[in-house]
């Protein structure tokens, strides 16, 4: 009830600015997740060019910071601050709520080959594989709970690179991750890209807003402007 009233208040000032009135700065931190999101790319990522177009037509510019995902969350924390993105919903700390999805990524079953591999569930893929994962990550509840079970059998990197070199080294027999970011990384570095065996979750990528009274009307413009977009709005490869 109080973001509406933020919201509303929001909006009958803005019905009064003038049109060349200077944008709002909304600044957000978030990680190198190429294709997603990157410091190395011309519009800093599909994710981040897509929110971006999306606050503009608002007169909202946006700000990026990129750190190592785990630090990045930990600068939102900081005053100034709206959020992190792009996170998944498990990975909503405390004193920060979820944002309505800007996008989605899909989480999958990646293998080095097309040769199928059988498992009747989670649990059962970790008991006959050696699964890789990115360690900074949170996943799903259904995986991270089988990489807590079945430790033997995980094997966790720094990063979705090391994640694609180790693969292609043998190090573990399968991997969760997007594929579109492990394709990125492979065309870069000139490395035969996996092959996607299984889609286990096509996940939403939300912000997540540092719920500070000083950002409680961005929050509430935030949603309302999300609120507009369906399920299918996302950012093309």
């Amino acid at each position: 009830m109080r973001h509406f009233c933020y919201l509303l208040i929001f909006l009958s000032l803005n019905c009064l600015a003038q049109s060349n009135d200077p944008p709002q700065v909304w600044k957000i931190t978030s990680l190198n997740w190429p294709p997603y999101t990157s410091d190395q790319m011309t519009n800093e990522g599909n994710a981040i060019q897509h929110l971006r177009h999306l606050l503009r037509s608002h007169n909202i510019e946006l700000l990026v910071e990129f750190y190592p995902w785990q630090r990045a969350i930990k600068m939102a924390q900081q005053p100034g601050y709206l959020g992190y993105f792009p996170a998944w919903p498990e990975e909503i700390i405390d004193g920060f709520v979820a944002s309505k999805p800007v996008t989605y990524s899909e989480i999958s079953l990646l293998t080095l080959g097309p040769q199928p591999i059988e498992f009747k569930d989670i649990p059962d893929l970790f008991q006959k594989y050696r699964v890789g994962f990115v360690r900074s990550y949170t996943y799903p509840d259904a995986i991270q709970t089988a990489m807590e079970t079945y430790t033997r059998h995980t094997v966790t990197t720094l990063n979705e690179s090391m994640l694609l070199k180790m693969f292609t080294l043998g190090r573990f027999d399968v991997a969760i991750s997007d594929p579109l970011v492990l394709d990125y990384i492979a065309e870069k570095q000139s490395l035969a890209q996996p092959y996607t065996q299984q889609l286990l979750f096509r996940h939403p990528l939300i912000i997540g807003l540092n719920n500070h009274a000083d950002n409680a009307a961005s929050i509430a413009l935030l949603d309302h402007i999300l609120s507009s977009l369906t399920s299918e709005s996302s950012p093309s490869k």
